[in-house]
This record gives structure tokens, sequence and C-alpha cells, in this order.
């Protein structure tokens, strides 16, 4: 209530064309953009907060008066932002304590949206957001990656991360159980996590210090995928109108099969690149039992989830 009067000065409010500019903005992916720029300046923190006023999104509204990013700092504003942004009661009251406890100078710690998160909705807005700026500094360093390609390589390679995606999907949609309110945390980290065993990977290849194997221990490791997804797909449900599902997941026997044909054409995609860039310390068999193994694990953590 000590903020309920504390409001923006006339000066800071947008002007009619300047909301009219902002009309397709998106808040808080302008705020984290504009936050990741090498040299923001007061000129790109107002577009920001036009943008914010225009949408009327008081979580970045609050990160700006809390911070004092192209605004006065002003953690009584921020506070009022914050009781007019809500959210699980206990999430409201350590953000509004948090912010009462800053001392408005510049200088001090930076204050952020997920700093007090603690419900599974903000897990996943958390999530989305890391991830996003992560997938764009991934594409920072594959499109430099892909400036060293040839023209053949290089659409072996466009096509590699088409199948990547189709697979990091799947993974996050088909093989992530959505009970709970963490769920939209828990299937984005699915796909982050395909992406980021994709970029590592990519890094033994280019170094040639990928483990190596054999077409016998290739042969192994499609047996056991296999046998296990085999086994994945005889399990019942634990309940009884649940016969198609995975133990008590929202798994289903059918989303797997789905992610499997796509896990098939991530692989193959890989070695069709392997086979056109000419990487000599690099076997395709090395390459396939490195991605076997992983869908293995995989496989059989599902497996575990069915019993």
């Amino acid at each position: 209530m000590t903020a309920k009067d504390a409001v923006p000065p006339t000066s800071d409010l947008p002007s009619d064309v300047q909301r009219q500019s902002a009309a397709t903005c998106v808040p808080d992916d302008f705020y984290y953009d504009t936050k990741h720029l090498p040299h923001r300046t007061d000129a790109d923190w107002a577009r920001v907060r036009a943008c914010a006023f225009a949408k009327d999104d008081v979580g970045v509204l609050m990160m700006l008066y809390a911070n004092g990013y192209g605004v006065k700092r002003s953690p009584a504003i921020a506070v009022r932002f914050a009781c007019l942004l809500g959210g699980a009661p206990a999430e409201e009251k350590m953000r509004v304590f948090h912010l009462s406890t800053m001392d408005g100078k510049d200088g001090g710690a930076e204050f952020d949206i997920c700093d007090d998160a603690t419900s599974g909705f903000m897990a996943g807005y958390c999530t989305h957001i890391e991830d996003r700026q992560r997938a764009q500094e991934r594409a920072k360093v594959l499109a430099k990656y892909a400036q060293k390609l040839n023209g053949r390589e290089r659409s072996a390679f466009e096509q590699l991360q088409t199948a990547l995606s189709a697979f990091a999907q799947r993974r996050g949609d088909s093989e992530t159980d959505m009970m709970g309110t963490a769920r939209a945390a828990l299937a984005i980290q699915a796909s982050v996590d395909e992406y980021d065993a994709f970029m590592s990977l990519l890094g033994k290849v280019e170094a040639g210090t990928l483990e190596k194997s054999d077409t016998a221990r290739v042969n192994d490791l499609n047996q056991e995928m296999d046998r296990v997804l085999h086994k994945v797909r005889l399990s019942k449900g634990v309940e009884a109108d649940s016969s198609g599902r995975i133990g008590y997941t929202t798994i289903t026997k059918a989303n797997v099969v789905e992610a499997q044909r796509a896990w098939l054409q991530y692989r193959d995609a890989w070695i069709h690149f392997i086979g056109t860039h000419r990487t000599p310390d690099i076997d395709t068999d090395s390459l396939a039992a490195h991605l076997t193994t992983r869908r293995v694990e995989q496989l059989r953590t599902l497996l575990e989830e069915a019993q």
C-alpha cells in the first residue's frame, strides 16, 4: 500500500506516435534483446519502455524501474507494478519484499522477474526466456560455421538442422510428461538438451575427438535400442483407461513411435552430413554409436516410467 501512489512521471509515458509504432512489439522479447546488446543506450530502453506501456506489460515496466533502464531508478514504482502483476501468492510476496529492500541507487544489484519465481507457470516462462536467448546465440555460431562449408556441405548441414529441430520438438512435446504445473519448463528443457547435445557433438566432430567405434558395436546398440523400444511399446498403462500411456505419465506409445521416427531421420541426416563433409578423423560407425548410445539411454528412461 505504501507504493500505491508511486506512479511513473508523465515524461516517461510514450507519445501517441510511439504507442502506434509499438503496436506489434513483444515487450519481454524486446526487453531481453535490448539487455543483451553489447552497447545499449537510453534511446534503446526508451523504445522498450514505449512498447511496455503500449502493451500494458507491468512485468517489463517493473524491471525497467527496478533497474533504472532508460528511466530514473525507483523501487517504489517497481513495487507498484509488482503488485499489479500479481501471480502465485508466495511469488508475489517474495518479489515485493525483494524490491522493497532495494535502495534505489544506481549500480545496485540487477533485478529480474525470474529472481523470485516459485510457480510452475513462471518456471515455464523463465525457461522460455533463457532458451530464446541461447537459441539466438546458437544461431550465430551455426551461421558462422556454415560459412566454412561448400555448397553441397551447406545443403546437408541445413537438412541436419531441420532434422534436429524436428527431433528436439518431439522430445519436448511427445516424450515429456505433461502432468504438473512445471510441464512447460520440462518440455522446453527436453528440447534444449537436444540442441546442447548437438552443439557438443558438432564440436567433437570438428575437433576429431569423437570416441572411436566399429560396425559390431553399432549393431549391438541398434539391437539394444530395438529391444528397449519393443518393451516400451508392450508396456501397460497404470490406470484402466490409459492403456496407450506410459506408466502414470501423459506420454503415449504413439508419442514414442513418432519421436523414434524423428530420431532416425536425425541420425540419418548426421550420417549424410558426415558423408558430404570430408572429415577424415570421423567415421560413420563412431558417429552412429555416439547417437545411438544417447537414444538408448532416453528409451531406458521411458521404460522405467512404464514400469
